[in-house]
Formats: C-alpha cells, sequence, structure tokens
C-alpha cells in the first residue's frame, strides 16, 4: 500500500496540530518547581518572619525545593538569596530559585 504525499503531508499537520495543542496542557500541569527546573524558569519563596537561609538543594526524583533554614539571630537582617542551577549542557536553559527572607 503506498502512501500519498498528500496522505503523508496531512498526517505531518494532524502531528503538528496535537502536539501544540497538547505541549501547553503539559507545561501547565508542571509543579513551577519542575517548570523552573526542566523549562528554565524562576520560583520563588518567602521564608516565614525570623528565619535565614543555610542552604537550599533541588530533589530530582520529584523536582521539589528543600530550604535549610535557622531563627535570626539578634542583629541580622532580612536578606534576598538567588539560587543558580548549573548545567553541562549548554543550551539547556537554566533555573532560579529566589528567597526572600522577612524581620
Amino acid at each position: 500500500m503506498k502512501l500519498s504525499v498528500l496522505g503523508v503531508i496531512v498526517g505531518a499537520i494532524v502531528l503538528a496540530l496535537v502536539f501544540f495543542l497538547c505541549a501547553p496542557v503539559l507545561v501547565m500541569a508542571m509543579s513551577p518547581n519542575t517548570g523552573a527546573r526542566i523549562l528554565g524558569g524562576t520560583v520563588e519563596y518567602t521564608l516565614p518572619p525570623g528565619r535565614k537561609v543555610v542552604t537550599v538543594t533541588w530533589k530530582d526524583e520529584d523536582h521539589s525545593v528543600w530550604i535549610l533554614s535557622r531563627p535570626m539571630r539578634p542583629g541580622e537582617k532580612a536578606e534576598e538569596w538567588e539560587f543558580q542551577q548549573h548545567q553541562n549542557l549548554q543550551f539547556l536553559p537554566s533555573g532560579k530559585v529566589l528567597i526572600h527572607e522577612m524581620q
């Protein structure tokens, strides 16, 4: 059975339409963490008042962000922290986590 050129073109158009209609739905279904990590975006967190950032890590299994914090010491001021993802593959966008501390 031979496929006509028209049949191949129609098939390609249908596949392209399905992809372009489904891709935005899949992107919207991602959590902000997953979107930032995979698509290279920014996710922001605000710590509860009186907490200070110690470190941040991104877990591969579920793309969750873990923030280690401690109580602010007397005289410490609230700061903003930016953690930038660096990948070995330079053509992929990098994600960023911004953390805001509050007095």
